[in-house]
């Protein structure tokens, strides 16, 4: 049910932004350990992460990742470009892919926060373009240094 709602909640917003139908479905979301994402995608392939921390009664935080294309493909969408238009990422395309990050993580934990009554606050959205186990590498050092350095956080996220 909490799924379900804040795939809503996030395609409103995600209309709203782009001024057209949207639909947003976040398919198995999950907890993993660090260790379990790389056979996914594959440590040496570049991608670009959206990362979106979490603080008050729970602390981590969302990972969105796609492909370069893909996220040149979301660029082009959110700023209303010719598809294929964008080749490179600008601070304007990310800036616009940290705005989706935002609209997508918020309207997931506002309705996490809203049924189950834990206080969350999401914090800035952050953007790297780089190979997952660098940008693994540097969320689990964001998170770490968040949580007063908890050396087992590393197998929260």
């Amino acid at each position: 049910m909490v799924h379900e709602e804040a795939c809503v909640q996030a395609s409103g917003a995600l209309a709203r932004l782009i001024g057209r139908q949207a639909i947003v479905d976040i398919v198995n979301p999950s907890v993993k350990k660090v260790e379990e994402l790389t056979p996914t995608i594959g440590s040496d392939r570049a991608v670009v992460i959206v990362y979106l921390p979490v603080i008050g009664k729970v602390e981590g935080a969302a990972l969105l990742m796609f492909s370069p294309q893909t996220a040149f493909d979301l660029s082009d969408l959110l700023i209303k470009k010719a598809s294929g238009t964008t080749k490179e990422l600008t601070e304007l395309d990310k800036s616009a892919l940290q705005e989706l990050g935002n609209i997508i993580c918020g309207s997931y934990f506002t309705t996490l926060a809203n049924y189950t009554g834990i206080k969350m606050i999401e914090q800035s959205p952050r953007l790297s373009f780089d190979t997952l186990e660098t940008t693994l590498e540097q969320a689990v050092r964001k998170l770490t240094q968040n949580t007063g350095g908890c050396g087992s956080f590393r197998d929260r996220i």
